[in-house]
C-alpha cells in the first residue's frame, strides 16, 4: 500500500492486516461473507456452544451433531469455530505445562556453566513468550489477556520499540553529559543516571540504554540477560 512508504503508514498497515482481522475472527458478531458464507467470531461461537452443551446434557445422541442440526445450515461453521477455540485452548495449556516442566527440570542444576544456564533460560523464555502471545486475544481475568492486549497496542511493531529505545538513550545521554559537567563527583554518583543497586551498582546507565537501542548491542545485552531472565515482557 502507498501508506507503507512512511513509518506511521506501516504502523497503520499492521493493524489493518492482522490486528483487526485477528480481533474480528474471535469477537465479530455473526455476519454473511460473500466468499465464506455465514461466519462468526469463534469465541462467541464457543460460548454459545458451551451454553447449549450444559442446557442439553440429557439429550440422546452426539452433542456435537445435535448442536450442528440445531443451527441448520450455519451448524457446520459454528461447530468448526468451537473446534478451533478448543484447539487454541489446548495449545495455551500445553505452553503452561512445557514452561513449568522446563523450570522444574532446570531449577536444581546449580553446577551448570554460564552458557548452559543461559540456554536453559532461553527455552523457558520462549515458552513463556508463546503462552503470552496465545493469550493476547483472551481477556479472561487471571490469564493475562488484558495486559497483553495493552502491550500489543502500546508497541505493535518492532520499529516503535526501536524508536522508543533510541529516544530514551538520547535522553539519558544528554542528561548524563549535563549532570557530569555541572555536578561534583559525589552528587553525580547519587544522580538517577547511576545504578544504585544490583550487579551494576556504581555503573552509568548510559551503556545499558544504548545497548537496548542499537540492534547489535541489544543482541549482546539480551544474551547476557538470559543469565536471569525467564519471562517475556513488552516494554
Amino acid at each position: 500500500m502507498v501508506i507503507q512508504s512512511h513509518a506511521v503508514g506501516q504502523l497503520a498497515a499492521q493493524f489493518h492486516k492482522w490486528v483487526v482481522p485477528g480481533f474480528q475472527a474471535r469477537f465479530r458478531p455473526e455476519y454473511f461473507d460473500e466468499n465464506l458464507g455465514w461466519t462468526e467470531g469463534r469465541y462467541l461461537t464457543f460460548w454459545n456452544f458451551m451454553s447449549y452443551f450444559f442446557k442439553n446434557l440429557n439429550e440422546l445422541g452426539s452433542i456435537h451433531e445435535n448442536y450442528k442440526k440445531h443451527h441448520g445450515k450455519k451448524g457446520q461453521m459454528k461447530l468448526q469455530n468451537a473446534y478451533r477455540t478448543i484447539g487454541e485452548l489446548g495449545l495455551f495449556v500445553t505452553t503452561i505445562i512445557i514452561r513449568n516442566l522446563l523450570i522444574s527440570l532446570f531449577e536444581d542444576d546449580d553446577d551448570d556453566s554460564e552458557f548452559q544456564k543461559r540456554m536453559e533460560n532461553v527455552l523457558i523464555y520462549q515458552a513463556d513468550r508463546l503462552r503470552k502471545e496465545l493469550v493476547t486475544f483472551n481477556p479472561v481475568p487471571g490469564m493475562g489477556g488484558y495486559q497483553q492486549m495493552y502491550q500489543l497496542f502500546k508497541s505493535p511493531i518492532a520499529a516503535s520499540r526501536t524508536m522508543g529505545e533510541m529516544g530514551q538513550a538520547l535522553e539519558v545521554t544528554v542528561g548524563t553529559g549535563l549532570s557530569w559537567a555541572f555536578m561534583d563527583a559525589e552528587s553525580f554518583n547519587d544522580s538517577k543516571y547511576i545504578y544504585k543497586r544490583g550487579s551494576r551498582k556504581g555503573e552509568m546507565k548510559l551503556g545499558k540504554e544504548w545497548g537496548d537501542a542499537l540492534p547489535i548491542l541489544y543482541t549482546i545485552n539480551r544474551y547476557k540477560g538470559y543469565e536471569t531472565i525467564q519471562s517475556f515482557h513488552i516494554k
